[in-house]
Formats: C-alpha cells, structure tokens, sequence
C-alpha cells in the first residue's frame, strides 16, 4: 500500500480533483442550489492510494432526481437501495459503482458514521472543501482504526467485524478503547443477517496476515459467538499434540493454512505447484474456514477405551453433517460452497491413513481422487495445515508430504485423462459386447479409467481388448 503519511488536505484535494468522474461529479451539482458531499471509504483509498471503484455521495436534495440524471449521463442504471432513507444506486460499466443519498444535514451524516477514517466528507460544490469533524486524516496518517462515537456498535453490531475486517485488509492498528468498546458489545453480532456476516467474514479471511486479527476477535469473544463449537473446544485437551486443547489447534491450523497460501508453502511439493495455487486463488477463504472448523466433529464423538486412550471415530463424517446442519445457514454459504467445505473436512484424515500404509495402491489413490472430485488439492492443503499444526515438523510430517505427493500426482493425471476424450463408453459396450446396462458398466468403464490413469491404456483399441477380457471374467 503507497500513501504519503503527511499528505495534506490540499494535496488530497488535488489527487481527488484528478478523477474524472470526481470531476464530473462536480459538474452536475454545483450549480443546483443543494450542497453536495464525497463520503467515506473513496476519500480514505484515494488518501491510501487504493484505486477506488465505490463513490459515495450524499445531498441535501433529491436523491432520487440526481442519481437519474447521473445514470443516464453515464450510461449506468439506476436502482433504489432504500426507499425510507432515500438511497439510490448506480451501477457503472467495469464494477464502478455510484451511491446516491439524501440527507439533512453533513455534520449529523457523519456522526453516524463507524470510524473516524471513513467520516470524512468532501464538497463537490467547490472541490476544496472538506470536513472531517473526527480526526480522520490524522487517523489514516498514524494508520489506526478508531470508532466515531461509543454509540458506534449498538448502531449496527456488523461493525465489530468490519473494524477488523479493515483494520486488516488496510494493515491498521486497533486502539485499546475501541477493542474494550467492541469487548462490551459483542453479544449484539447475533442480531445481524447472517448474509452480512458472510460478507465481511469472508472478505477478512480473503485477506492476507489475518491471523493475528482473527486472534484479537478470539481474545473479546467474537470467535466464540460466530464459532460456538471452535470455543467448546476448550474441553477438549489434545493429547501427544504441540496444542494444549482442540479450540487452540483449531486456530493454530488456521494460522499454518493462513502461511501455506502466504508464504506458498505448496512449493514443496515441486511440479505441482500451478495445481494448489489454482485451487487457492479461487477458494482461499473456504481453505481458511476450513482449518478453523475441520475438527468440530469431535466434540460429538470423543470415546474412550478400555485402555483410556481417547479417540474420536468418524469426527470428520461427524463434522461434516453438523457443517450442513448448521453453518451453511448460519453463513449463508452457497450450495457449491457447503459443498466444498464438506468435501474439505469429510475427508481430510484420509492422507492421513494413507501415510501409515506400507504400500499406497492405484486402487486407494483411484477411490480418494474419485471421492474428493475437485476439491483433492484443498483436501491436501487441509491435511498438510493439519499435520504441521499438530506435531510441527519431524518423521510425520514427512511423512505426510511423501503421501500428499503421490496423491497429488495420481490427481493430476486423473486430471488431464478427464480433459480428453473418454476411451470408451457404455455405448461401446453396447455395440461391441451386446452388453445390457447395468453395474457391470460402472465396473468395467472405472477398470478402465484407471488403467488410463496409470498410462497402461492408452487408445480406445487397447481400451476394448482391456474390456473383452474383463467381461470374460466377470461372467
């Protein structure tokens, strides 16, 4: 992030004037006899040097009138937001958009606003003027984070995320008197639509160097009241593991996910590394979610045996379920979301078998790739977060990373069959064997496949020798 840390209000003036459509802005308002204001967040990123998409402007006239008219000069469309409030947007070409509101009066607006680094306000009447009645540039200069008003999170609740949502993604520090503030008022985030919870959860988890954010929300009970299972796992002590207890290797595992993605730990696993980092430039925040909530099911089957070992069998068929019970809709996740997650978590103990197999079989490598879809080398990333959260370094490890080659390797090559053409089919067996569709298909056909895998059939010729005899046998 480039900003000048003393830039002053006139060479801020300047950078905003330079936008064109700050600029034109200006046109369509300063002759109208209402007074009209640059709100927020796109004063702060232009201050940051943040390219900015999102335009807020405020008017103490009719909202409705002037975002028409901008929408049409523009080319944009125009939509209400809120009718009670008199809130209109405009959607731009190239994702810029435009907010339009009405309000009484600029001083009363930005008291309403969250922290002093988005109540700032810039005249589009005389592109000079600004008020910033809070300090807020003094804030943006010493990069910290600090509420308007005491009354901030009892306004809306979703702000206690969203202080550390941007307090991340912007690399700022946390005042002590806005966490104690946030610490009193963390109960009200029950009372906020879980679809903007997502939003700002997944937006902090998209973000780099989060962990150490996601620990401050742990240390006032926001990790508790949106994860209540990662918090009982406290109860939980974690025997012949680097973590004193389950809650603590939950946010350990999101911290080694967190630096995997970072740092590009995958690079380890050399040749591959253009296959996990497909799978985390697209679902890096599931991959996060993930570490923090794969263990969730051992809170509902840990046993312990005649010996007193304690073990936990099925957790993660266990975890599974309770993701689909409970947090696609306490998160508002999609279905091809929840999807992934369960597929994450459902089967990331299963390299962890595999390792302590003597020999690892086409077969085990053909059944895991076939059950994981896709979704095989975020399972892998869960895994190998897993392992090093648990022991560190050393033999298992090693281990582990020896087993999430070959498996990664079988995967590719599944991979790059799956992009050509299919050898034969059901139709061919049909024409060629006067075969009847049935399981017999399945069985042949995934014979096959396999065999394609491996690189032992290759053409369709060898394809249909391979079937002739396999049904020879089965019959």
């Amino acid at each position: 992030m480039c900003y000048k840390k003393y830039m002053k209000k006139n060479e801020l003036a300047r950078k905003l004037r330079k936008k064109r459509i700050v600029s034109y802005l200006s046109s369509v308002v300063k002759k109208k006899p209402f007074k009209t204001w640059l709100v927020g967040g796109c004063i702060r990123d232009t201050f940051l040097g943040i390219p900015v998409r999102d335009y807020d402007i405020v008017i103490t006239g009719n909202a409705q009138d002037v975002s028409m008219c901008i929408a049409k000069d523009l080319g944009g469309n125009q939509f209400c937001l809120d009718s009670n409030l008199e809130e209109y947007r405009i959607m731009l070409s190239r994702n810029r958009i435009i907010d339009v509101k009405s309000i009484q009066d600029i001083s009363h607006d930005l008291k309403q606003r969250d922290f002093t680094i988005n109540a700032l306000a810039f005249s589009l009447v005389d592109l000079e003027t600004f008020s910033d009645p809070f300090n807020g540039i003094a804030d943006l200069r010493r990069k910290r984070m600090q509420v308007v008003s005491s009354s901030v999170f009892a306004k809306d609740p979703l702000r206690l995320l969203r202080m550390f949502r941007l307090a991340c993604t912007l690399g700022f520090s946390l005042p002590d008197d806005s966490i104690a503030l946030a610490k009193r008022s963390v109960r009200k985030i029950d009372s906020v639509a879980r679809e903007r919870i997502r939003t700002e959860l997944m937006l902090l988890f998209e973000s780099s160097k989060s962990y150490r954010y996601v620990k401050r929300m742990d240390a006032i009970g926001l990790i508790a009241a949106l994860f209540p299972e990662v918090e009982k796992g406290k109860r939980i002590p974690q025997h012949k593991y680097r973590s004193i207890n389950l809650k603590e290797h939950s946010l350990v595992c999101y911290d080694i996910m967190e630096k995997i993605i970072d740092k590009k730990g995958y690079s380890v696993f050399t040749g591959f590394e253009t296959v996990f980092k497909s799978f985390i430039h697209k679902h890096k925040a599931l991959l996060k979610l993930a570490a923090l909530l794969h263990d969730i099911g051992k809170l509902y089957t840990m046993r312990e045996d005649p010996s007193g070992t304690v073990c936990f069998w099925m957790h993660e068929k266990k975890g599974e379920l309770r993701l689909k019970d409970y947090y696609q809709q306490r998160l508002s996740l999609s279905n091809r979301e929840i999807e992934i997650l369960s597929l994450l978590v459902l089967h990331h103990m299963r390299a962890h078998l595999l390792s302590r197999e003597k020999i690892i079989t086409n077969h085990a490598l053909y059944r895991f790739v076939k059950d994981g879809k896709d979704v095989i080398p975020g399972i892998l990333l869960l895994t190998y977060a897993d392992s090093i959260a648990s022991s560190g370094t050393g033999k298992e490890v090693k281990r582990i990373e020896e087993t999430i080659e070959k498996i990664i390797g079988y995967f590719a090559a599944s991979q790059r069959v799956k992009i050509r053409k299919q050898l034969i089919t059901g139709h061919d067996l049909i024409k060629q064997f006067g075969l009847k569709p049935g399981p017999i298909f399945k069985t042949i056909l995934e014979a096959i496949e396999k065999k394609n895998i491996e690189g032992v059939i290759t053409t369709k010729g060898e394809a249909l020798k391979f079937a002739r005899k396999l049904i020879t046998q089965l019959q």
